[in-house]
């Protein structure tokens, strides 16, 4: 089972929460568990990490957490 990454503040990060990270807006796109094959895929097989997308449709993966995620509220998954 994942451990779940957290915020600075404590809360778990979670799927579709709305971020701001160095004053840009973002979405967890994706949360990827240490060891998995997707893990693998994007080369942080050894941490994990949190796939954001942008809102100028950039992606960048965070394979740590820091002060500079901000927690904004939590997002609703588009159907």
């Amino acid at each position: 089972m994942m451990k779940p990454f957290c915020y600075s503040d404590g809360k778990t990060i979670m799927n579709d929460d709305e971020v701001v990270v160095a004053d840009r807006r973002a979405v967890v796109a994706k949360l990827i568990e240490k060891g998995s094959s997707t893990a693998n895929d994007y080369s942080c097989i050894e941490t994990g990490g949190i796939l954001l997308s942008f809102e100028n449709g950039d992606l960048q993966l965070w394979p740590l957490v820091n002060e500079d995620l901000v927690f904004v509220r939590r997002g609703k998954p588009e159907l």
